[in-house]
């Protein structure tokens, strides 16, 4: 892995819950990665 590269446990999501809520949170951590532009 690269310096400074951290891994994050996201389940993927399984079409219960709230869709919403669930790609709030990958959004969050790929702001904090600061790669969410590379999507």
């Amino acid at each position: 892995m690269a310096p400074g590269f951290t891994m994050f446990d996201v389940e993927k999501f399984d079409g219960t819950g709230n869709f919403g809520l669930w790609q709030t949170r990958v959004k969050d951590i790929l702001v904090q990665q600061g790669i969410l532009k590379g999507l």
